[in-house]
């Protein structure tokens, strides 16, 4: 359990304060273990500085840790943003959602529960499969509540067709997840992950028209604007929600975006592996 305010030893480094936290459930952590849960948190590059030193943010993300020390299979977070900018509030939720989801087979990996469910019968593409579709469940439901709150409480209005705007979010979640599944199958541990997720984020936050539109940028730019398989998937939606089009209309977007999902799922059963 995370609460509120967690009283911190000031004169104790974050790896001494874990490994006394831990020692309170009659654990005793190696260092590689401590930094794993500090990676986790995004603590890592200051893991010798005292707790004095530590932002408000900071304290709150290694409350998280403290929290998971012991590796509860049901972690209970009160308030975890309360007193904290916008910017450090958006930066622990991106830390709570990282560990929730992207950490999710990473972490059975490093514990070794993917090679517990090797000899079992449960087959590779059976396990994968349903992880990806539970994600993609979990994203369409995330849409659905999002336009149901800008339909109702702001009065957002969508020209086009629901049930063409849950094909396209459907497809297009269906690529996200399958990308974050291919990240999760190469990396060994969390702190690999996380670098892949950035390196893949960061170029399609700036460069697929969500926070403003491409068609003005540079020439040379373009072509890399194409890579970007958010692109397609931000085209499609504007396209139906704003300008009211037809699934015929965005047919090469929802294309290129079914290739991409053929493209990510032949790389999580090729490169995917259970230890």
């Amino acid at each position: 359990m995370q609460l509120q305010a967690t009283a911190l030893f000031d004169y104790l480094r974050r790896r001494e304060i874990i490994h006394l936290f831990g020692s309170c459930y009659g654990l005793r952590r190696a260092a590689a273990e401590i930094d794993a849960l500090l990676a986790r948190v995004r603590l890592l590059e200051k893991r010798d500085s005292y707790a004095a030193q530590l932002s408000g943010g900071q304290r709150q993300r290694l409350s998280i840790a403290l929290a998971l020390v012991n590796d509860p299979v049901v972690t209970f977070l009160d308030e975890p943003t309360t007193g904290l900018d916008p910017r450090a509030r958006r930066l622990l939720w991106d830390v709570i959602r990282a560990i929730n989801e992207a950490g999710t087979l990473v972490t059975y990996r490093e514990k070794g529960l993917l090679r517990r469910l090797r000899p079992t019968p449960l087959p590779m593409s059976g396990f994968m499969s349903s992880n990806v579709l539970m994600r993609s469940v979990t994203s369409l439901i995330q849409t659905a509540i999002v336009l149901a709150v800008g339909m109702l409480r702001f009065g957002v209005g969508i020209n086009g067709s629901l049930l063409l705007v849950g094909v396209v979010a459907a497809i297009g979640s269906g690529a996200f997840v399958s990308l974050g599944f291919t990240i999760a199958a190469v990396s060994k541990n969390m702190e690999v992950a996380q670098a892949l997720m950035k390196v893949v984020q960061t170029p399609m936050m700036f460069l697929s028209g969500i926070f403003f539109p491409m068609n003005t940028a540079p020439a040379w730019i373009q072509p890399i604007v194409k890579l970007m398989p958010l692109t397609y998937l931000a085209d499609a939606l504007r396209a139906v929600i704003i300008d009211d089009a037809g699934l015929w209309a965005v047919r090469t977007d929802l294309v290129i975006l079914l290739a991409v999902t053929a493209v990510f799922v032949a790389l999580i059963w090729r490169l995917f592996r259970w230890e």
